[in-house]
């Protein structure tokens, strides 16, 4: 294999740790946060302005973009040397 694939299967295990590992782990202590802020305690009301400026959509899809984007690069040197040929 080549190392511009390896590269590009090295980035995508790292995007997929940190999507369903990490990002789920930090999901939840915002939700703990923001239920906290709802409760009532004297806390700012940070994480419910981040909700309500989000609009709905959230972070994962746009995280997606710093995954995506350096792994099309060595993706395609790849495919263009597997196309062209070693030299």
């Amino acid at each position: 294999m080549s190392t511009a694939l390896m590269a590009t299967a090295g980035i995508a295990t790292l995007y997929v740790v940190d999507q369903h590992v990490y990002q789920r782990l930090l999901q939840t202590a915002f939700d703990v946060g923001l239920r906290t802020e709802q409760l009532g305690s004297r806390l700012p009301l940070i994480r419910t302005l981040m909700v309500l400026s989000a609009s709905g959509s959230g972070m994962a899809r746009r995280l997606r973009f710093f995954y995506l984007i350096p792994m099309t690069a060595p993706a395609e040197q790849s495919a263009s040397a597997g196309i062209r040929g070693p030299f």
